[in-house]
């Protein structure tokens, strides 16, 4: 009876809560248009999100993935922004005019799928499927990631690219459209997650 015992909790999914002090969620916002050279290009990172990872290792096509993200606590680096600009995208981007975080507080990712290939020892490269909800409008994105496990610690590294229009985000311009925000947005991210952090 130990046994069995021993063996079903072997069994059982493992949750790793996500560590937002620990990870990182970086965006490119890059710039088009016949003027393109006299606009500036923004980096921004969100550092304020929670979430979680069920891990089922006896069918990994079966674990899971959910994160909410706090729009309004997402920032505009410095890097390549003249420090007098820094504040005033900082506003357009949390403004109606993009993010609105004000009527859309919370982005979110929930997994749908999820294939995974072990590459090594605790190693694997994940395909996971799943919907992400941004200004009130939800849409499929497909995530490619390199992870590795141990029994108390997941690291999750990869990016994807998402285009506002597809959230109903319009690109901002000005100069009429000389210089614009492009629509694609590249992230790159790192997650960190831990068993038994909350």
């Amino acid at each position: 009876m130990v046994l069995l015992a021993l063996t079903a909790q072997a069994a059982e999914p493992r949750v790793y809560h996500l560590v937002a002090n620990e990870s990182s969620v970086r965006l490119h916002i890059g710039k088009s248009g016949m003027l393109k050279t006299f606009g500036h290009e923004h980096e921004v990172v969100a550092p304020a999100f929670s979430g979680q990872v069920t891990l089922d290792e006896a069918d990994l096509a079966r674990s899971h993935v959910s994160a909410t993200f706090e729009s309004r606590e997402l920032r505009v680096l410095p890097d390549n922004e003249p420090a007098k600009d820094v504040p005033k995208v900082q506003e357009t981007m949390l403004g109606p005019q993009v993010l609105d975080s004000g009527r859309y507080p919370d982005i979110r990712f929930t997994s749908t799928r999820c294939e995974a290939r072990q590459t090594g020892p605790g190693t694997y490269e994940v395909q996971l499927d799943g919907q992400l909800e941004l200004h009130g409008t939800v849409r499929p994105v497909s995530l490619p990631l390199h992870v590795e496990l141990s029994q108390d610690r997941l690291v999750a590294r990869g990016g994807t690219t998402i285009r506002q229009t597809d959230y109903g985000i319009t690109p901002v311009s000005a100069g009429g459209g000389s210089v614009k925000v492009k629509n694609e947005v590249p992230i790159q991210f790192m997650f960190v997650g831990r068993t038994g952090s909350r």
